[in-house]
Parts: structure tokens; C-alpha cells; sequence
């Protein structure tokens, strides 16, 4: 009997110390759980504080650095078109064109004429703009355009796209011309069939920096622009009417080929335009 007494306070004790034991890593475990959200929701806070500084800092240094350029040069501000093209030596020309003898890009020693390949294969454009919608206002916004230079194998070089006022380009060009397009080799199956993951450097991309100007349709670059659009893409021609869709073109200032190892080489205006043979 005294037995069966000793087993049971034994029992009772050993149950009596795992609920003690249980309770008291629960409760560390509950803390530990409060602290941590606190500490994250605290640690978020700083993150989203400090980058909204650095962004801050970022567009004070823009503006004075703008102002800064303009006082120096003696030059009107940047968004005066005109002023914009001179001083950026913008040129584009009918006589640009380039015919291709190529099925595969240019060699990577002519870095001009390969960016120029790569803009006429491309279909369309990832563009990058200024944002003007409410809540993301003057961040960067990227879209998909439709772009043609030209007929395939005879391009101008030069970026024609057709757009609605309705679309999130449209609106923040109308805000700000300011883009960036970019185009890779990597839409088409070139690079797949080299087995080259569309970020391999030897998969030929180019960026191309400057603002976008709409072409009024009394003007013949209209006619040019309708024509390289169009024959690229057919199914463009049937978008609703009501939507009042436009032709523009990209004004280039800045260009950047990556088509190998070795980082992104920077082509001017004179040489994309006019790319050694």
C-alpha cells in the first residue's frame, strides 16, 4: 500500500514539474514572439525612413545638379526640346539606314552595329518612365511598348511606337518625356538557340536613353512612322478609333551596348546612326 502511495506522489510530482517546465517555456516563447514583431516593425520603420532620405537626397542632388549645368553652359533649361537636341548633338537622318547582310548579330568588335541590329529584330521595348500616378508619383515605372525602326533588314534606328492617352506611358510622357528603352536579343529565338540565358552578356541588349516626341500627322515622318509601325505590326492598325492613339518617336541622347563580356560599351549619336560597315 505505501508502494502504491510512493508511485503516485511520484507520478503527481514528475506531472506537477512538466507543467511547470511547459508554462515557463510558453511564456519565454509568447515573449520572445512579442519582441520580435515589435523589433521587425521597428526595423521596417527605420528601412522605409531611410529610404524615403536617400530618395529625398537623391532629387535635391538632380535638381541642383541641373541647375548647376544649366548656369555653367549658359544654356536654357533641359525641357526645352530644342535646346535639348542641340545640346545633346541629336542626329537622325533618312540616309541612316542600314542594310543587313547578317543572320546572326554583327561581331561584337562593332558594338554601333550591333545595336542597331538588335533595335531592328526587336518587336517591342521594355520603357522605363517617370511615374505620374498617384502613389507612385516620380518613381520609376516600367511598360511594354510595340516599337519598329523600320523594315527587317533595312531599319532607320530610329524607335517609332503607337500609343493611346489611356496607357501609363502615355501619361507619363505627357508629364515628363523623359525614357529609357530596352531591347535584347532575347525576344527572339537567337539566344535560345545559342543557349544563353536571356541575362548572358553575349545575349545582345541595348539601352537607349531620351525623350519621347509625338509626330503630328502633317508632318511626313507621320507617313514613316504609320509605315514601320504598321507593316511590323498589322494588328495595331484595327485599335479602336475613339482611343486616339498616336505615333511618336524616341529622341536618343544616350546609348549603351552590352553584347559581350567585359561591361556595357557607350556609343554616341554620330556612330549608332552612321555605324562603321
Amino acid at each position: 500500500m505505501m508502494m502504491h502511495h510512493k508511485i503516485v506522489s511520484i507520478a503527481f510530482l514528475s506531472l506537477f514539474f512538466t507543467i511547470v517546465i511547459v508554462c515557463s517555456i510558453l511564456q519565454h516563447s509568447t515573449g520572445y514572439k512579442i519582441h520580435s514583431n515589435t523589433q521587425l516593425h521597428s526595423t521596417h520603420n527605420h528601412i522605409n525612413e531611410q529610404d524615403w532620405r536617400e530618395f529625398e537626397d537623391f532629387r535635391e542632388w538632380k535638381r541642383s545638379r541641373n541647375k548647376f549645368m544649366n548656369h555653367r553652359n549658359n544654356k536654357k533649361p533641359l525641357n526645352n526640346d530644342d535646346q535639348f537636341l542641340d545640346i545633346n548633338n541629336y542626329v537622325e537622318h533618312e540616309n541612316s539606314r542600314v542594310n543587313w547582310n547578317y543572320t546572326d548579330p554583327p561581331p561584337s568588335n562593332n558594338p554601333a552595329l550591333v545595336g542597331r541590329y538588335v533595335v531592328n529584330q526587336a518587336l517591342w521595348a521594355s520603357v522605363a518612365t517617370i511615374s505620374s500616378h498617384d502613389g507612385i508619383s516620380s518613381f520609376p515605372f516600367v511598360n511594354v511598348v510595340a516599337v519598329s525602326d523600320g523594315p527587317l533588314g533595312n531599319g532607320t534606328g530610329v524607335p517609332y511606337i503607337y500609343l493611346t492617352p489611356l496607357d501609363f506611358t502615355a501619361k507619363d510622357i505627357e508629364a515628363d518625356s523623359r525614357v529609357t528603352f530596352m531591347m535584347t536579343l532575347a525576344q527572339g529565338l537567337y539566344c535560345q538557340q545559342q543557349m544563353m540565358d536571356p541575362i548572358d552578356p553575349r545575349c545582345a541588349r541595348i539601352i537607349l536613353s531620351g525623350r519621347i516626341k509625338k509626330i503630328p500627322k502633317d508632318k511626313d515622318e507621320h507617313e514613316i512612322a504609320k509605315s514601320a509601325v504598321f507593316n511590323r505590326h498589322p494588328t495595331l492598325i484595327n485599335m479602336p478609333t475613339d482611343h486616339d492613339f498616336f505615333f511618336a518617336k524616341l529622341k536618343i541622347f544616350f546609348i549603351a551596348v552590352l553584347d559581350n563580356y567585359g561591361g556595357a560599351k557607350i556609343i554616341s549619336n554620330h556612330d549608332y546612326f552612321h555605324p562603321p560597315a
